[in-house]
């Protein structure tokens, strides 16, 4: 009877010494490869929902509106005279017009608005036809300019009256061929105030 108990005791011995040796060799790295998976599985859960809400989310447009860009050409935030000024010169190349005179005044302010405007005194010479492209070109810079007084007399009466040291007179285009001179006087603009403005183009 004692040699029964002793064997019934050895044979669960065995049988728990068996199980743990299957746990540790067996269970327990399944289990922590398990645990893995689950983990894995978690991230790329949270991946695959950050994704589709990405995909949902309406798209941000990066293009620069248009109308917005044509306003900032037209009336930027500095005076830039000396991009003002390649353009007028690319005119009157453009055109066959000889710029005698191109003289920018200091920034005023404007009355009511935060911006200021650029007063420009143009003097130019050059065949009727072609002084009257330069005119029409310069209204369509994209840079806006606007035209405030203009006055178009036959080149050698303006030479003379200077010469002279009298007033000009405006006088009637010449017929013919023969060269006019165009003195004009207009006005460009800036977003920012005169202050602002002072000083940023030498």
């Amino acid at each position: 009877m004692n040699n029964r108990s002793r064997n019934i005791k050895l044979l669960a011995v065995t049988g728990l010494l068996v199980v743990a040796l299957a746990y540790i060799m067996v269970w327990r790295p399944k289990a922590s490869d398990l645990a893995d998976a689950k983990q894995t599985n978690g991230e790329l859960t949270d991946q695959l929902a950050g994704l589709r809400a990405a995909a949902a989310a309406p798209a941000v447009s990066t293009t620069v509106d248009p109308t917005a860009k044509a306003l900032r050409l037209a009336v930027p935030e500095t005076a830039d005279l000396a991009n003002l000024l390649r353009q007028f010169s690319t005119v009157a190349e453009r055109t066959g017009v000889n710029q005698k005179l191109v003289s920018p005044s200091p920034a005023t302010a404007i009355a009511g608005t935060s911006g200021s405007s650029v007063t420009v005194t143009i003097s130019a010479t050059g065949t009727k036809a072609a002084l009257y492209a330069y005119v029409h070109q310069l209204s369509g810079l994209s840079r806006l300019f606007v035209v405030d007084k203009i006055s178009l007399q036959a080149a050698g009466a303006a030479a003379a009256s200077a010469d002279s040291g009298g007033p000009t007179q405006t006088a009637a285009p010449s017929a013919g061929t023969g060269l006019e001179q165009l003195d004009l006087t207009g006005r460009v603009f800036v977003s920012t105030s005169a202050r602002s403005v002072g000083g940023t183009d030498a």
